[in-house]
């Protein structure tokens, strides 16, 4: 798996990944995006792939609330 692209989300103590990884398999190219190392979605377009990266980096805390332990 190639990590394509990483950035940090700010929430409440900190700050958290959230990553867009591309990989292959024998029924062709997907990417993935985690948040805090956490699978959240699996597309195969790179477009919608980096459409939902964007979105989710400035709007996740909008819809999940994460905090540093």
């Amino acid at each position: 798996m190639q990590i394509i692209k990483t950035e940090k989300i700010k929430i409440t103590g900190g700050e958290i990944p959230i990553t867009l990884c591309q990989d292959k398999d024998q029924e062709g190219e997907f990417y993935t995006i985690d948040i805090d190392g956490v699978e959240w979605v699996t597309v195969e377009s790179k477009m919608h792939a980096a459409v939902l990266f964007n979105m989710m980096k400035d709007h996740i805390t909008e819809y999940m609330h994460y905090e540093m332990a």
